[in-house]
């Protein structure tokens, strides 16, 4: 086996504390996946277009904007790496619909579009989506499949200090003073 960078061993380190895996956005770059089923991690990794994975990982073509939650089911642990700050909502709500962790990392100074803790690793930073911001009470669409929060944005996802009086992360619920109202 090719020796690994500090980055993915720190990533491989965190990961392989779970005996399950789905790295969701693979790509062309299974090394963190190859690492982790190298280690005895069962791992599953899922992308949108068909990749080319290590015989030792399981490949599954799905989408987060309509994924097939079965594939998601008996993993302790979902991750992505890089994956652009639209997708990390749909993410979190697969995690939820299953009831396992969201970990991910942003592509250079992108911040997490949702709610989460940082840990700095070597070259990068891991983040854990927060528990905050939870699905609407009584909203059953992840059980039919589809993400409870996968493409509309929640009242709760605000900054990472729980400021309601500042904007959302990703701009949404804002509204623009009318004529003769005066900006806050």
């Amino acid at each position: 086996m090719d020796p690994i960078s500090p980055r993915i061993a720190a990533l491989c380190a965190r990961f392989e504390a779970y005996d399950a895996v789905v790295e969701i956005g693979v790509g062309r770059r299974p090394a963190v996946a190859a690492s982790l089923a190298s280690r005895g991690v069962d791992v599953t990794a899922t992308d949108v277009r068909p990749r080319e994975v290590p015989p030792d990982v399981k490949f599954v073509h799905n989408d987060v904007f309509d994924p097939d939650l079965d594939v998601y089911r008996d993993t302790d642990a979902i991750y992505a790496l890089n994956p652009p700050p639209d997708l990390h909502r749909p993410i979190r709500a697969i995690a939820r619909a299953v009831g396992v962790p969201f970990l991910f990392t942003t592509l250079g100074t992108d911040p997490p579009a949702i709610p989460a803790s940082a840990e700095t690793l070597p070259g990068d930073t891991l983040f854990r989506a927060s528990e905050r911001g939870r699905s609407r009470k009584g909203d059953r669409s992840c059980e039919q499949g589809r993400p409870a929060d996968a493409d509309r944005p929640n009242d709760h996802d605000y900054d990472h200090y729980g400021d309601r009086s500042r904007r959302p992360i990703d701009g949404a619920h804002t509204r623009q003073p009318t004529v003769g109202e005066e900006r806050r």
